[in-house]
């Protein structure tokens, strides 16, 4: 699902995230929430994601 606007959403399968300092997995079922989308560069942010991720991500909305 592309992420187009700020809000709850649950995992649908296990996602790797990163950012500069460490590595992750969010394991399925895992509510995160999005509080930044960058249309331009077609990013999304959150506090669970560590750092900017594609906004194509394996979620459904939980609002």
């Amino acid at each position: 699902m592309i992420i187009t606007r700020k809000g709850h959403y649950r995992l649908l399968e296990d996602i790797k995230v990163r950012n500069s300092i460490t590595i992750g997995t969010l394991p399925k079922g895992t509510a995160i929430e999005i509080t930044q989308v960058d249309n331009v560069k077609q990013k999304v942010i959150g506090e669970q994601l560590l750092d900017w991720t594609h906004w194509d991500l394996p979620v459904e909305n939980i609002n």
